[in-house]
């Protein structure tokens, strides 16, 4: 199950629960589950994944919710998902994702100026070293 599909479907302790049945899996079982993937590049990402909060959780949540919204033409909605999430974070790359992710429904629906000033807030953070 991928990452992205995971979320949303499950409740935060179901996803944790989740994360420890693949931590604990064998190489050859993650070899067979995740072709072309090391079992360590695996087992790192899901100990990572392991140690999110609830709230990471939830923004994560969040935007896969605004992406799919996005691909769906379903502009306002997206827009809404992003900005909850950013609400949520405190993880300056998720929050940078939301940000340009916000800019580009502004694009879509037109409104220069908001992506404007959403890049710059990206762009700000990022020379303050924030990544």
């Amino acid at each position: 199950m991928d990452i992205d599909e995971t979320l949303g479907r499950l409740t935060f302790e179901e996803f944790q629960g989740h994360c420890k049945q693949i931590i604990d899996m064998t190489n050859e079982e993650i070899e067979y589950k995740f072709h072309k993937v090391k079992p360590q590049d695996i087992k790192k990402k899901y100990t990572k994944l392991l140690n999110i909060t609830q709230e990471e959780y939830k923004a994560n949540t969040l935007k896969t919710q605004g992406n799919l919204l996005l691909k769906q033409s379903k502009l306002q909605d997206a827009l809404n998902k992003y900005t909850e999430a950013i609400n949520l974070t405190k993880n300056e790359h998720l929050d940078t994702m939301l940000r340009l992710n916000i800019a580009l429904v502004y694009i879509k629906m037109k409104e220069q100026s908001k992506a404007i000033k959403e890049l710059n807030k990206v762009i700000t953070l990022n020379i303050l070293g924030i990544d």
